[in-house]
């Protein structure tokens, strides 16, 4: 009789941690599906990597909002208009010179001053040169990159100057573009 209370007991048992096991791994399952598409939506790890490759051009600029003039309801820009970072900057003044660009990145990162600019020409080889200039104290600060070409245009190899070396104020950005007999400048600016 023991025995067989025992053997009723451990099949109850069993029951009950079976049932437990089928809902513990159903939650689990519905808060992982949930959590994905939360992550998915709002750039969340580990889709928030993958995004950031296509995003990594941070605007320099606060974020704007365009507003209606008929009710006062904020409107945003849509998203099939080219993104303000990859727009040629109100300030960047194009030379009439051969090469030509757009000052597409500059901004402080960890102490760091990153400035991208990219060659409207596609150049196989050549040397961009950064002139930073203080518009207040006149400090200057030069630096060189080499050219990087693309499937149809070119890039500077790239700048970082630690802010250490530059400090704060409003800064002129002059590169100057060499390319075999072609030159040519990109111009712009930078608030640290």
């Amino acid at each position: 009789m023991t025995s067989r209370r025992y053997v009723c007991r451990f099949t109850k048992t069993k029951k009950k941690l079976n049932k437990r096991a089928f809902w513990l791994t159903a939650i689990a399952i519905v808060i992982v599906i949930f959590y994905v598409l939360a992550a998915n939506t709002f750039s969340w790890w580990p889709f928030a990597a993958q995004k950031s490759h296509s995003s990594t051009v941070v605007n320099n600029e606060p974020h704007q909002e365009k507003s209606k003039s008929t009710n006062n309801t904020k409107v945003k820009s849509p998203s099939n208009q080219t993104p303000k970072q990859y727009d040629t900057p109100e300030d960047s003044n194009q030379s009439d010179s051969t090469l030509n660009g757009t000052i597409n990145y500059s901004n402080v990162v960890d102490d760091t001053l990153s400035v991208r600019a990219t060659i409207n020409q596609k150049l196989s080889s050549g040397s961009c040169q950064l002139t930073l200039k203080n518009q207040t104290t006149g400090q200057t600060v030069v630096k060189s990159a080499n050219i990087i070409a693309n499937p149809s245009s070119s890039t500077c190899s790239g700048f970082d100057i630690p802010v250490s070396q530059v400090g704060s104020g409003n800064w002129s950005i002059v590169i100057d573009l060499t390319s075999s007999n072609e030159s040519g400048q990109i111009t712009g600016s930078v608030k640290i």
